[in-house]
């Protein structure tokens, strides 16, 4: 696919879900939060631990209501 910030192809590793703005995101596993902060191209972001080298990005989320 194009990288949306490149420009180039890149390989994309992860799936992309869309949803309208104020979604409700639920964590698909259990796991530890292990960041949740605005970052520079996701906007905000958080990013759960799910143990055994698993883990969960959610970015470009209306606001933050979790912490690490």
């Amino acid at each position: 696919r194009s990288d949306p910030l490149l420009g180039i192809s890149a390989m994309h590793e992860g799936i992309d879900f869309v949803a309208p703005p104020g979604t409700e995101v639920v964590s698909a596993a259990g796991g530890i939060v292990v960041l949740a902060e605005m970052h520079p191209q996701y906007g905000n972001l958080i990013e759960i631990d799910h143990s055994n080298g698993f883990s969960t990005r959610y970015a470009h989320l209306s606001r933050l209501l979790v912490k690490p």
